[in-house]
């Protein structure tokens, strides 16, 4: 694991809690995981992944979990358009929008002087909220609970 993990535990909070709440209006607490794992397989739900590869001092990717239905509400009201306006295209370029702002986000509050270099954001088809497995000493996991639904935001270091 890289050697300042609280860290970017930290930039991920701060980070998570600033795209979300400041430029998605969306109010949010953390919850934690198998609070959400509980809560997502007790539920029938299609999840969207959007998944961002990463390298500079180290390397791996972002995950950002989201159920259909939340990041459809959370596309409409960004856009401004009404439920049965938004396509998938909308609902996807939304769903990889959130996922970069976090990453670029977290790194620049981690060392604002690292160069990472980041791939393009990609849609992960079969995720769900089995992907939020227990995490291992090269993952953070943090789970997010708004007002409609939960999302789960995931980052995995290459060893």
């Amino acid at each position: 694991m890289i050697a300042k993990k609280q860290e970017l535990t930290t930039a991920m909070m701060d980070s998570i809690s600033n795209v979300l709440e400041t430029m998605f209006f969306l109010p949010m607490d953390f919850i934690s995981s198998e609070s959400a794992t509980k809560l997502w397989s007790e539920r029938s739900r299609q999840i969207q992944t959007v998944k961002i590869g990463f390298s500079g001092p180290f390397s791996g990717f972002l995950a950002l979990l989201i159920p259909v239905r939340l990041a459809e509400n959370i596309t409409a009201d960004f856009m401004g358009l009404d439920q049965t306006e938004i396509t998938k295209d909308h609902v996807n370029g939304t769903t990889k929008e959130i996922a970069n702002m976090i990453l670029g986000n977290i790194f620049s509050k981690y060392d604002d002087q690292a160069v990472f270099n980041l791939e393009v954001p990609e849609i992960i088809s079969n995720a769900n909220y089995k992907d939020l497995s227990p995490c291992q000493e090269n993952e953070l996991l943090f789970c997010v609970d708004t007002l409609d639904d939960h999302l789960a935001i995931k980052m995995i270091i290459d060893s």
